[in-house]
C-alpha cells in the first residue's frame, strides 16, 4: 500500500473514529482493530491480530451465512448484514456488520474494513414497536444512522440522528422538500433517482440549520410500506474524515515539495518516491517504480553494505545516517547523504523503511580533494578556521589550534581524554553511538568549554587514515553567531506577520465546510467588531439591504465558476451602527478533488474615496456650467490623463490642428503627435505631484504664429487629495506684440542712457579742469588785501565753486559707475587712521553745533588692510556727512567691527547712527536711487543732489558688500553696510578659528 503519511498519524485517525473497526488483509487475516472494536467484542488487540476475519466473534449459527457472504460479495463493493455476536464471559448482542473494500492505487485490493454496531436495543425496541406502530418499526429497522423518509421528495419522517446532524427540530424538516437541504448542483441527480426509483450510494453534501455544508455518505432506496412505495435515505456524516483527508493531502504536498529525496520501501520493493527523487533518479512522474528493489537503486557494493549494516543499524538505533551511492535509471552515480528510518507494524515487526537523502556529489568531490595526503591534512589542521579534532573510538589523538581556542583546552589537557567531555551531556548517548560508525555525518550540538560555558556547535565527522590508524576527523564550527541570527530572523518573521496584520487591508476567510468567516485584526478594525469569526449568515446581515442581492449574486457566480474572482463594492454596517463603503475581493480555493473548500479575500474601506469621487462629480457639474461659455480654452483631466471636462474652444483647437474629437473619458494625449504627447504627459505628471505653473507655447493658427499661455493647477478636494489637473489656455499674441515693443523701447532707452553716461563722464572731466582753476584763483585772491565786501563776494564764489566741484565729482562718479568705467584700486592703507581722520574732519566742522560724534573701532580689525582707500573714504564721508546734515543736535555714533575673517579675506561691518529727523519706512528704499531726495518740507531745506547715497550704495556693492537703513521719523536713522577687504600676507590672526559676528 502506498503510504504517504506517517503510521502515527494513521493510528491517531483510526483510534479517533466512533465506529468499532477491524481491518483484514487479502488473505482474510485481521491485521488491525481499534479500541472501540476491543470494547464492543470483549477481545484485546492481541486476541484479534491474526484471526481469520470476524469468525472468532460470529455466533455458530451465523458462521455459515458469514462465510457465504464473504465468498459471494463483490470484492470492490461494500455490503452489510445483521448477525449475532458472541462475547467471552459476557452476553452476546445483535450487530449491524458492514464491509468495505480497501483499495489502493489503480483500484488494487489491499484488504477489507469491517465495522460493527450494537443494534440489540434497536431490535428490542423494534420488536416492541412492531406490535403498535409498523411505520416506526420500519424506520428503526432501516439503519442505526441518520434516516430520512420521503415521498417523491417531500419529507415525511426523520430520526433523531438526522435532526442532531443538521441541527433542526422535527417540525422544521417534515413536510419540506429534500432539495431544501442540498446544494443545487446535486438536485438533478436526486430528482432523476426519485423519478426512476433508482438506488443511490454516493458521497454528497447537505446543509445544516446554519447553512454549513456536511459531507455525507448517502444511500437511498425505495421500499414498500403500508401499501405504498416510499424512499428511505441513510446519512452518514463524513465531514471530519474529509477534513482529515485534506490535511493528509497538505502533508503530502509538503513532502512532494521537499528539496531532498524522500522514499519508502518494503520487502516487495519501492512503495513511494517524491518528485525530487524521481527527478534526480530519472523516473517520470507516472512511471511505475514498485518493482524496483535495493539492487536497482543502489550501486554495488553499496547495496550489500546497506543490507548487511545500515538496515540492521537503523533497526537497533532507530535510525541510520551515512553516505551511499544511488544508481540512476540511466546508470549514473549519485552520491547522497542518507538517513534511513525503520517502521514497525502492529506485531512490532519491520513493515517498511523510509529514507531521506541529499545529493552531495559535488560536496563529496570537494572533501576528497582536501584529503589527498597526510601532509595536506596537517596543513589544513594548522591553518583551518574550523576546529579539527582527530579521535580513535572517542579518544582524542590530535587537534588543531582552532579547536584549542574554541574549547580553551591545551594539547596536554585533552590528548588521550574522551571527546565526549567537549559536549553537553544531553548529546552523549547519541554521539557515543556515532563515534564508532565509519560513515560521514553532520550534527548540530551544544559544546562545553573548559570554563563550563555552553555554545552552539556544528559537527562534521568523517573517517580518515592517520599515522597508519583508521580514525575519525571531526570538524567543529562555533555557530553561536549564526544561531543568534536565525533566532533574530524568526523574530523578524513574527514582526513581519505583525506588520501584515497592521495594514489597512482586511483579510477574511470563509470556510465553506464550517460556514464560518474568519477576520484578521485589520478586518476587525474596519468593521469595528470584536469577534474574530462569524457565521456567514450573521456576516451577510451586516450588508445594506439594497446591496445584498448583488453581493450574493456575484458570490454565487464565482462559486459556480462563472467569474474568475469575486469582486463587489457594497455598504456594510459596523458594530457601531454606521455604514461604510467596502471594496471586497475574493478567490475560491478548491481541494485535490476540485471541491470548493473556502473563499479567501480582502476588504478595504473606501468610504473616503467614494466621498471624494462624489465630491468630484459635483464639482465637475458646477465646473462644466462655468467653463462652457468662456472664451479661453479650458479642460481638466484625472490622474490617469482621462478627460473630465472641456469647453468648445479647446474642442475646436484639437479638431482643427490634429483632427481629434474630444470625448469625456478619453485619454487627452491620444491622437497627438508623439513628441507633443510625451511633453504634455510630463506636464500633467508634474502638476499631479502638486505643482501649479504656467508656460507659453508657440503655434501656427490661421497660417500665423500665435502665442498661447497655459496655466496648470492641481484639482484638490476638501481633504487635500489631488484628483487631477485643470488647464486654462489664453491666446496672448497681442500681449506678446506689446511686450516686444516695450522691449525695443527699453533697449533704446538703455542705449540712450549709456550714451548719456558716457557723455557725462567725458564732459564732467572737461568741466572739472577749469573749475579747479576758478577755485585756485579765488583762494589766491582771498589771501590778498581785500575790502570786507570783496572778501564776502570772493567767499561766496569759493563756496559756490566748491559746491559745484562736489556736484561734478558726484556726476563723474555716477557716470563712471553706470558706464562701467569705474575701477577699484587695491593698495595697503591704515583703516584705523582713515576712519579717525574722516571723523575728526566732521568733528571740526560741527564744533559750533550741539552735535557729538563718537567713534568705536573693533580691535580685531587689523591696522593695515588692502583695498581702495579713496572709495572707502567716500562711503564714510557720504554716510557721516548725511547724518551731520540731518541732525541739529544729539550724538552721531560710528562703529566698525570685524564680522568675518577667513583665508586672508576680512568682512568689515560699519553702522552710522544719528538722532536726526529720520525717514518714513515707505520712503527708505528711494534714498539709494540716483537724483532722488525725499520730497518733504523738512528735508527740502537741506538741499543736495541726491547722488551721495546712490554712489555709496554702488561703491559698497563693488566691494562685495551690502548697505541698508533702519529709521523712524523724529527718532533718527541707522545706516549700516559691509565691505570685504584683504589682509596683508604678513598679518597673523591671533585666534585659530575664523571670527564671525552678527549685526
Amino acid at each position: 500500500m502506498d503510504l504517504t503519511i506517517s503510521d502515527t498519524l494513521y493510528q491517531q485517525i483510526f483510534e479517533s473514529l466512533d465506529e468499532a473497526i477491524a481491518i483484514e488483509d487479502t488473505d482474510g487475516i485481521i491485521i488491525e482493530v481499534n479500541y472501540n472494536m476491543c470494547v464492543l467484542t470483549g477481545m484485546s488487540r492481541n486476541d484479534w491480530i491474526g484471526q481469520q476475519g470476524l469468525l472468532a466473534v460470529i455466533s455458530s449459527e451465523w458462521k455459515e451465512e458469514y462465510t457465504s457472504l464473504m465468498n459471494e460479495s463483490p470484492a470492490n463493493k461494500g455490503w452489510q448484514a445483521e448477525m449475532f455476536i458472541k462475547r467471552p464471559a459476557q452476553p452476546g448482542f445483535w450487530a449491524l456488520l458492514k464491509g468495505y473494500p480497501l483499495l489502493g492505487d489503480h483500484n488494487s485490493l489491499y484488504g477489507k474494513i469491517f465495522t460493527l454496531s450494537d443494534i440489540t436495543e434497536t431490535k428490542r425496541q423494534l420488536t416492541e414497536l412492531r406490535l403498535s406502530d409498523e411505520r416506526l418499526r420500519f424506520l428503526l429497522e432501516a439503519s442505526s444512522e441518520g434516516i430520512v423518509i420521503h415521498e417523491k421528495g417531500i419529507i415525511t419522517d426523520v430520526n433523531d440522528a438526522t435532526l442532531r446532524m443538521l441541527g433542526y427540530a422535527g417540525d422544521e424538516v417534515i413536510g419540506k422538500s429534500i432539495l431544501d437541504f442540498t446544494p443545487p448542483k446535486g438536485h438533478l441527480l436526486i430528482m432523476e433517482a426519485i423519478k426512476k426509483n433508482l438506488p443511490i450510494s454516493v458521497i454528497g453534501e447537505v446543509y445544516d440549520s446554519q447553512k454549513k455544508i456536511h459531507f455525507v455518505e448517502l444511500t437511498a432506496k425505495t421500499i414498500e410500506y403500508s401499501g405504498k412505495q416510499i424512499r428511505v435515505l441513510l446519512l452518514n456524516d463524513i465531514s471530519e474524515l474529509r477534513e482529515k483527508q485534506i490535511e493528509e493531502q497538505r502533508l503530502l504536498s509538503i513532502i512532494e515539495a521537499s528539496p531532498f529525496i524522500v522514499a519508502m520501501m518494503d520487502r516487495n520493493g519501492l512503495r513511494y518516491m517524491n518528485r525530487t527523487g524521481r527527478d534526480l533518479m530519472g523516473y517520470e512522474a507516472g512511471e511505475d517504480i514498485s518493482h524496483l528493489g535495493i539492487k536497482d537503486i543502489l550501486k554495488y557494493p553499496t547495496d550489500e553494505s546497506i543490507v548487511s549494516q545500515a538496515l540492521s543499524s537503523a533497526i537497533q538505533m532507530g535510525s541510520w545516517k551515512g553516505q551511499t551511492i544511488f544508481k540512476t535509471k540511466d546508470g549514473r552515480d549519485l552520491l547522497v547523504s542518507q538517513t534511513i528510518l525503520p517502521h514497525t507494524d502492529e506485531h512490532n515487526e519491520i513493515g517498511f523503511f523510509s529514507t531521506i537523502a541529499e545529493d552531495i556529489t559535488e560536496r563529496s568531490k570537494a572533501e576528497q580533494s582536501l584529503m589527498v595526503s597526510r601532509e595536506r591534512l596537517k596543513y589544513f589542521m594548522d591553518e583551518s578556521r574550523e576546529g579539527l579534532i582527530i579521535h580513535e573510538n572517542g579518544i582524542v589523538i590530535d587537534f588543531n589550534n582552532t579547536a584549542q581556542r574554541i574549547f580553551g583546552y591545551s594539547m596536554e589537557e585533552l590528548t588521550g581524554k574522551e571527546i565526549l567531555r567537549l559536549y553537553d551531556t544531553s548529546f552523549h548517548s547519541e554521539l557515543k553511538q556515532k563515534l564508532v560508525l565509519k560513515d560521514t555525518y553532520f550534527e548540530e550540538v551544544t559544546g562545553v568549554k573548559k570554563d563550563g560555558t555552553k555554545f552552539d556547535v556544528e559537527l562534521f565527522s568523517r573517517p580518515h587514515t592517520y599515522r597508519g590508524k583508521e580514525v575519525r576527523v571531526m570538524g567543529i564550527l562555533d555557530i553561536t553567531s549564526r544561531k543568534s541570527v536565525e533566532r533574530a530572523l524568526r523574530s523578524s518573521e513574527v514582526l513581519l506577520n505583525a506588520a501584515i496584520e497592521g495594514t489597512n487591508v482586511g483579510i477574511w476567510d470563509w470556510n465553506l465546510i464550517t460556514n464560518k468567516v474568519l477576520f484578521n485584526e485589520s478586518c476587525r478594525k474596519i468593521y469595528k467588531q470584536e469577534q474574530a469569526a462569524l457565521y456567514f449568515d450573521k456576516w451577510k446581515n451586516n450588508i445594506h439591504p439594497a446591496d445584498l442581492p448583488d453581493f450574493l449574486n456575484k458570490l454565487r457566480k464565482h462559486l459556480y465558476g462563472e467569474s474568475p474572482m469575486f469582486q463587489h463594492i457594497y455598504r456594510a454596517r459596523r458594530d457601531s451602527g454606521d455604514y461604510i463603503v467596502i471594496e471586497a475581493k475574493g478567490k475560491l480555493v478548491r481541494d485535490e478533488n476540485n471541491m470548493p473548500v473556502k473563499i479567501v479575500g480582502t476588504a478595504v474601506d473606501i468610504t473616503e474615496r467614494q466621498q471624494m469621487e462624489d465630491a468630484l462629480r459635483k464639482s465637475q457639474a458646477q465646473l462644466s456650467a462655468l467653463i462652457e461659455n468662456r472664451e479661453e480654452a479650458i479642460w481638466s483631466v484625472d490622474t490617469e490623463k482621462r478627460i473630465l471636462n472641456f469647453n468648445r474652444p479647446i474642442a475646436e483647437i484639437f479638431k482643427s490642428l490634429w483632427g481629434v474629437e474630444l470625448r469625456q473619458g478619453n485619454v487627452i494625449t491620444d491622437g497627438l503627435p508623439v513628441k507633443m504627447a510625451k511633453k504634455w504627459t510630463h506636464r500633467y505628471d508634474r502638476c499631479i505631484k502638486g505643482s501649479s505653473y504656467s508656460f507659453v507655447d508657440e503655434f501656427i493658427l490661421n497660417e500665423k504664429k500665435s502665442f498661447v499661455e497655459f496655466s496648470l493647477n492641481p484639482l484638490h478636494v476638501e481633504n487635500g487629495n489631488i484628483l487631477g489637473v485643470s488647464v486654462l489656455a489664453r491666446n496672448i499674441t497681442p500681449q506678446k506684440a506689446f511686450e516686444k515693443s516695450l522691449q525695443e523701447a527699453k533697449e533704446a532707452a538703455e542705449a540712450a542712457n549709456s550714451t548719456k553716461s558716457q557723455f557725462l563722464a567725458n564732459m564732467s572731466h572737461e568741466i572739472r579742469t577749469p573749475m579747479n582753476g576758478i577755485i585756485g584763483f579765488a583762494e589766491l585772491l582771498l589771501r590778498s588785501r581785500l575790502t570786507a565786501a570783496q572778501r564776502e563776494y570772493l567767499g561766496i564764489v569759493r563756496h559756490s565753486a566748491d559746491t559745484l566741484l562736489i556736484l561734478i565729482n558726484d556726476l563723474l562718479d555716477i557716470s563712471k559707475i553706470e558706464s562701467g568705467k569705474l575701477e577699484l584700486v587695491n593698495n595697503e592703507f591704515n583703516f584705523h587712521a582713515l576712519l579717525k581722520e574722516v571723523v575728526r574732519t566732521f568733528q571740526v566742522k560741527t564744533k559750533d553745533q550741539q552735535l557729538k560724534i563718537v567713534l568705536r573701532i573693533d580691535k580685531k580689525i587689523p591696522p593695515v588692510i588692502i583695498g581702495d582707500e579713496m572709495r572707502l573714504r567716500q562711503v564714510f564721508v557720504n554716510l557721516i556727512g548725511n547724518s551731520v546734515k540731518f541732525s541739529k543736535n544729539g550724538t552721531i555714533r560710528v562703529h566698525s567691527l570685524c564680522k568675518h575673517f577667513l583665508d586672508k579675506t576680512l568682512t568689515i561691518y560699519t553702522e552710522v547712527t544719528d538722532e536726526g529727523i529720520g525717514i518714513e519706512k515707505e520712503k527708505q528704499n528711494l534714498i539709494f536711487e540716483p537724483f532722488n531726495q525725499i520730497d518733504d518740507p523738512l528735508t527740502r531745506q537741506y538741499g543736495g543732489t541726491g547722488l551721495g547715497l546712490s554712489i555709496a550704495k554702488k561703491l559698497v556693492n563693488m566691494m562685495h558688500g551690502e548697505i541698508g537703513v533702519d529709521s523712524e521719523p523724529g527718532k533718527g536713522s541707522k545706516f549700516h553696510f559691509t565691505v570685504q577687504m584683504n589682509i596683508s600676507g604678513d598679518f597673523q590672526w591671533k585666534e585659530k578659528t575664523p571670527v564671525s559676528r552678527k549685526n
